[in-house]
């Protein structure tokens, strides 16, 4: 059995000088072959908020504090 392992290039980003808002972008590819991965869900942890990756893997979440935990979900890896 083969067990792929998801990377994520984050970066956070603060919009405005005194905003609570925060951006969250980056891209989701598989390891062995470094290729994106299209339609990967991705979760912020303990909340309902969710995004999908795009074909290139590139996903962007606009939050409104910053995120503890992500959690990226990808069918058949």
């Amino acid at each position: 059995m083969r067990y792929f392992i998801l990377f994520i290039a984050m970066t956070f980003t603060t919009l405005g000088v005194f905003a609570d808002s925060f951006t969250v972008s980056g891209i989701v590819t598989s390891s062995p072959t470094r290729k994106p991965v299209a339609d990967a869900e991705i979760r912020v942890m303990g909340t309902n908020i969710s995004v999908i990756t795009n074909e290139e893997g590139l996903f962007t979440l606009r939050l409104e504090q910053e995120p503890r935990r992500l959690k990226v979900i990808a069918l058949g890896y």
